[in-house]
């Protein structure tokens, strides 16, 4: 799960930075790792989630971000 956290944290500094296309392509890298080794319902699957929908958010697509 540490590469999953890495992506996560990467993309974080990504959206801090106003990069939002390399902060979606890393959180959802992360999402994507954590989907494999987790089930769908855990925590930091939910996270990313939340994470991913913050970048839309920040971007003002809330559809996507609703999705």
């Amino acid at each position: 799960m540490d590469v999953a956290n890495l992506y996560d944290s990467i993309g974080h500094v990504c959206r801090a930075d106003g990069d939002y296309d390399k902060a979606l392509e890393c959180l959802t890298k992360s999402l994507s790792i954590r989907l494999n080794k987790l089930h769908e319902n855990h925590p930091d699957v939910a996270r990313s989630y939340n994470n991913i929908g913050s970048v839309y958010k920040t971007r003002e697509d809330n559809d996507k971000a609703l999705e």
